[in-house]
């Protein structure tokens, strides 16, 4: 998996993991981090992945972790498909996601293709 310009690139099926580190402060003991997946202009609708994580106290990173089975929502293609993802805060505090820059992008790569 890569993170490049504010989007992620991932292969189906494989692994990965980033390090989300806090531009506002340190993050308290059990905070809940959530990443979420959603269909291409689909934030009204339900994510199609969500990944929960629980931070500790005075920590400014959490390690967001993506395994081979969470690809699984993606349906097979021999094309690159293309998502939008969210990173929310304790449930109301978007940390990365639609903003005045729009959408965050999340794209799926068949299995076998170069990531270049």
């Amino acid at each position: 998996m890569k993170y490049r310009n504010g989007a992620f690139y991932i292969t189906r099926f494989d692994e990965g993991e980033f390090t989300l580190r806090s531009k506002k402060s340190t993050f308290k003991d059990g905070d809940i981090v959530e990443f979420k997946i959603y269909n291409e202009n689909g934030l009204d609708e339900e994510p199609l992945l969500v990944k929960e994580f629980t931070t500790e106290e005075g920590s400014d990173s959490i390690k967001i972790v993506l395994y081979s089975a969470d690809t699984n929502f993606v349906e097979p293609s021999n094309e690159t498909q293309t998502f939008w993802y969210e990173i929310v805060l304790n449930g109301v505090e978007t940390i990365a996601g639609f903003d005045e820059n729009k959408a965050k992008y999340f794209y799926v790569y068949p299995r076998g293709i170069d990531k270049k």
